[in-house]
């Protein structure tokens, strides 16, 4: 695996972790500061609560972490050159749709909930240079 691999590997699983995060607190298994140093939710003003359980949040009934999850393992797996049936094309198309749904809920973020979220903005940053990375590297 080459060292641009590896950084796009970081990336997903950065993302992965991130998305896993998101989902824990969203399905109230952990509270937003468990975690040391990662307390990114702002209790007072309940701001994951806000952001995690807005319309906006999910796709017919699914918490948007949950997807998520799914795409970073995916191309995690890929990137390790585990043999699944996920083309090069299709990897990019998942990362154009992951884009795309960035951009939609950064909208949703600052026009629809009026709110600032530290994991949501970590995970786009992650989405937008997984995508700029896999055109790059062509994978």
């Amino acid at each position: 695996m080459d060292s641009f691999s590896v950084v796009l590997v970081f990336l997903s699983v950065a993302g992965f972790l991130l998305a896993l995060y998101a989902t824990l607190i969203f399905h109230r298994l952990i509270p937003a500061k468990q975690i040391p140093g990662f307390g990114w939710c702002l209790p007072d003003k309940k701001t994951c609560d806000i952001v995690f359980h807005h319309p906006d949040s999910g796709l017919l009934g699914v918490f948007n972490g949950i997807p998520a999850m799914a795409y970073y393992l995916l191309i995690c797996l890929t990137l390790a050159g585990v043999p699944i049936i996920l083309l090069p094309w299709m990897v990019i198309a998942l990362a154009a749709i992951a884009v795309c749904v960035t951009i939609f809920l950064v909208y949703s973020l600052f026009a629809r909930v009026k709110t600032s979220c530290i994991i949501c903005m970590i995970s786009h940053v992650v989405n937008i240079l997984l995508s700029v990375g896999f055109i790059v590297h062509g994978k």
